[in-house]
């Protein structure tokens, strides 16, 4: 789904239920099919530790212990995520280096930030082998 909010200022459970609702731009497609693309918001904000995910809005997570040090989906850099922004066609969010989700009007998509892939497993994809380190990493089949 390509739904999203018009902004960040939501728990991450509100803004994984805008990011599966058809509200888009005018003209924006509503789904994907791609089998590679962007993270969510929302798999970013749920990263985080539990007492940020329940206590801090996304756009709140800036330079807190609890929604960066633990989260390990943060990175400390500007990066791109899926979600376009339901009311501008040239805005998505993306996750600032302070660790708070935004989608300031003057940083259009146009802009350089990082992009990390993300891979669609099918639902009987299991982890065969590996503990998810780099010494070890998961085996999958």
């Amino acid at each position: 789904h390509l739904g999203g909010p018009s902004h960040s200022g939501m728990y991450a459970n509100a803004i994984n239920e805008k990011e599966r609702e058809n509200t888009v731009y005018n003209g924006n497609p509503i789904t994907t099919n791609q089998n590679i693309g962007l993270m969510y918001p929302s798999d970013y904000g749920y990263a985080a530790r539990n007492a940020c995910i329940n206590v801090k809005k996304m756009r709140e997570y800036e330079n807190s212990k609890d929604c960066t040090e633990g989260n390990w989906l943060y990175q400390s850099d500007y990066e791109w995520l899926l979600t376009p922004i339901n009311n501008n066609e040239e805005q998505a969010f993306y996750i600032e280096s302070s660790g708070s989700l935004e989608n300031h009007y003057n940083y259009q998509v146009t802009r350089i930030f990082e992009v990390r892939p993300v891979v669609y497993l099918k639902p009987t994809i299991e982890i065969y082998n590996g503990d998810g380190t780099i010494s070890n990493p998961y085996i999958i089949e």
